[in-house]
C-alpha cells in the first residue's frame, strides 16, 4: 500500500490526498467568504460545514460549491488533516493532535 503525504510529510487519506490540489490553489489567495470560516479559521464541525455548503449556494459560487461539498462529504478527521496541510501553523488549535 502506497502512503500518500501532505505538508511536513503528514499521512493523508487518499480522499484528503485527491482533493487537496483544489483546496491548494483556493487557498493561495485565501478562503473568503462561505470557506472562511472553516479553512480559514478551523472550524471544521459538521454544522459549520452545513453553513457553508448552504452560504456558497445561496451566492451561487460553483468553486466554493464544490469545495464545501467536498468538506461536506469528508469526516471531522479527514477535515482536519485537509486543515493542517493547507495550515502548518495551525497545528496548536487542534492540540497538536493529527488524525487520519
Amino acid at each position: 500500500m502506497v502512503t500518500l503525504h501532505g505538508l511536513k510529510g503528514r499521512p493523508l487519506t487518499h480522499r484528503v490526498f485527491n482533493a487537496f490540489p483544489a483546496f491548494a490553489a483556493a487557498a493561495l489567495g485565501g478562503f473568503y467568504s462561505a470557506l472562511h470560516v472553516t479553512m480559514e479559521d478551523g472550524n471544521l464541525e459538521d454544522d459549520f460545514v452545513e453553513d457553508a455548503v448552504r452560504e456558497a449556494t445561496e451566492e451561487g459560487n460553483a468553486g466554493e460549491i464544490a469545495l464545501a461539498r467536498t468538506l461536506q462529504a469528508m469526516t471531522y478527521a479527514a477535515r482536519v488533516a485537509l486543515y493542517l496541510s493547507l495550515s502548518p501553523f495551525e497545528e496548536t488549535v487542534f492540540g497538536g493532535e493529527y488524525y487520519t
